[in-house]
């Protein structure tokens, strides 16, 4: 146990221990003290039975210190590392870089289990980011396609996802200029805007496919779809950014993080679906009559 402490504090990296705290440091100042606390003996001492009769020494003076590091048969035995409170997304890799490596000094010995809030934190906030990237990686995914069989057409299609992934993009983006951090709280913010902007880009594509098949004239289509479907979507964007900025006056930091976050995603979606979306749709419509001419004469010709 003294080999891992002084390996633990001897760790370099980005995060270090400050100090680890074990029934170690008690059998090194029981030594001591009985030395006439001489700096030199502060130190485990080599005899076995001298360590068992400090240690007994220690029980029979009615200290309770032993309690919370070993349990009473003397079979577990608990060693606390302090650490720097930091970005929780480093104490896993911190973690599976100490492990092996205490396991090594341990050997056979005995088991080594790896515990604590700070474990913990780490384990649950790198399974959330890994949750939440494979989500968004399936529902693009997923999305994409029923957006393709929606409107009958790949490039459509395709095209559509472009403003519903752009407003997550500028989200996390405006993050990390603002130096936010992702929590729980804020890890929602992509997933409520998907959904929000997928739900205003398919009233938008089906009401543009309306038109533009009636019309031909895409600036037409364009400027009926935003006169219709347009009117309603502006109306959602209001109440839903709304509803999410009330948190801004909430007493917690995350969450009033998240519903200020959520708001700008859902104006930032609105406003991809009322300018990106329709530019978008107008050059595809102007490329789509161009090439149309363009077989018509060849036809002729």
């Amino acid at each position: 146990m003294d080999k891992v402490r002084q390996y633990a504090m001897e760790m370099q990296g980005d995060m270090r221990v400050e100090k680890v705290i074990s029934m170690v440091d008690i059998i090194k100042e029981i030594n001591q003290a009985l030395h006439n606390n001489d700096p030199a003996y502060y130190r485990i001492p080599d005899d076995r039975a001298l360590v068992a009769q400090e240690i007994l020494l220690f029980e029979n003076s009615g200290s309770d210190d032993l309690e919370e590091l070993v349990d009473g048969n003397f079979s577990k035995a608990r060693m606390t590392m302090k650490l720097p409170f930091v970005d929780a997304v480093q104490y896993l890799p911190f973690s599976q870089s100490l492990y092996p490596k205490i396991e090594e000094i341990i050997g056979d010995k005995a088991e080594v289990r790896v515990t604590g809030l700070m474990a913990m934190m780490g384990k649950t906030v790198n399974d959330l980011l890994y949750s939440m990237g494979m989500s968004y990686i399936t529902s693009t995914i997923s999305i994409t396609a029923m957006m393709i069989l929606f409107v009958g057409s790949f490039r459509i299609g395709l095209l559509s996802m472009v403003p519903n992934i752009s407003p997550i993009i500028i989200t996390l983006g405006i993050m990390v200029i603002a130096g936010l951090p992702l929590d729980a709280f804020t890890l929602l913010i992509g997933s409520i805007g998907l959904g929000l902007a997928v739900d205003d880009t398919t009233h938008f594509m089906n009401s543009f496919q309306r038109y533009f098949y009636q019309t031909q004239d895409p600036e037409l289509a364009v400027r009926k779809t935003m006169a219709t479907a347009g009117e309603a979507m502006f109306f959602t964007c209001a109440i839903l950014s709304t509803a999410f900025f009330v948190y801004a006056f909430a007493t917690m930091v995350n969450l009033r993080n998240f519903g200020i976050l959520t708001g700008m995603c859902i104006l930032i979606a609105a406003s991809a679906d009322a300018f990106l979306n329709p530019s978008l749709m107008y050059l595809y419509g102007k490329h789509k009559l161009k090439n149309a001419v363009k077989g018509e004469r060849q036809v002729f010709t």
